[in-house]
């Protein structure tokens, strides 16, 4: 797996309410919120609390693809 930048790094770890993700293009939001789904996952957080919204289908389906290499188990 690779190593996040500070900032995002930041954004997975934030616990603090809603989170907006954004940057250019190839700048890693999806990996980002991928790693964020899966660290809520794993502390517990219910996916009727989670709500992750992507600019666009593809974008989507990849942010889902690296959510379930991620999560452990059906969310």
């Amino acid at each position: 797996m690779l190593a996040l930048a500070e900032p995002q790094a930041l954004a997975v770890a934030h616990d603090e309410g809603p989170l907006l993700v954004v940057g250019a293009a190839g700048t890693g939001k999806t990996e980002v919120l991928a790693r964020r789904l899966a660290r809520l996952a794993a502390e517990g957080t219910g996916p009727e609390q989670v709500l992750v919204l992507a600019s666009t289908r593809a974008t989507a389906r990849r942010l889902r693809e690296r959510a379930e290499v991620l999560l452990e188990g059906p969310y």
